[in-house]
């Protein structure tokens, strides 16, 4: 599977969680491990959460769970 199929069902889970009002942390927690891919991730944050690279790569490197996704 293309990565880049991965950044709209990203994006929409990620904006669903949120609207339930989880923190950006939680919302993270509950879609490791479900298939997102980690450029998806990236994509989903910048869309939703308004994040550029150095916010994201800052928030994966306090999280510590890079590879995760």
């Amino acid at each position: 599977m293309d990565w880049r199929e991965n950044i709209g069902p990203a994006i929409n889970e990620l904006k669903r969680l949120r609207a339930s009002g989880l923190t950006v942390n939680q919302a993270l927690d509950r879609m490791r491990g479900r298939g997102f891919t980690f450029p998806a991730i990236t994509d989903a944050l910048n869309e939703v959460e308004g994040m550029d690279f150095r916010q994201i790569h800052l928030l994966f490197d306090e999280r510590g769970d890079w590879d995760d996704f």
